[in-house]
């Protein structure tokens, strides 16, 4: 699985889950997302998947809906893979969202992956 920033730089594995952790923290219901196809074939949670890899986000926070920090490229690309997963497993969005997911992709790409999106 590759994730490429809007720079087309590489996305760290470690950026790639914890915005798949936050997915799940902020969309679950009853325990995991069920939007994500593979948990649906799975039927297990994302955080089940992250423990089995070991991953551990340690105390490390990201404020989604932040403005891109220069000096903090990381945070901006852990917003860049949640939106972007939000959008193609068309979860709710609130304004908020909206808000965030208009600063960062361009119209094109927003009606990519949620053709629905400005209706």
């Amino acid at each position: 699985m590759q994730y490429f920033n809007p720079s087309y730089e590489c996305i760290s594995v470690f950026d790639v889950c914890h915005a798949y952790m936050l997915l799940e923290c902020n969309y679950n219901i009853g325990g995991w997302l069920r939007e994500r196809p593979s948990n649906q074939r799975r039927r297990e949670s994302i955080g089940a998947q992250l423990y089995r890899i070991g991953y551990n986000p340690g105390h490390r926070d990201v404020d989604l809906w932040g403005a891109d920090d220069e000096n903090c490229s990381d945070d901006s690309n852990v917003r860049f893979v949640y939106f972007k997963k939000a959008l193609e497993w068309g979860l709710p969005l609130e304004a908020d969202d909206r808000e965030a997911i208009e600063r960062i992709f361009t119209e094109r790409a927003i009606l990519e992956w949620r053709p629905d999106y400005f209706d």
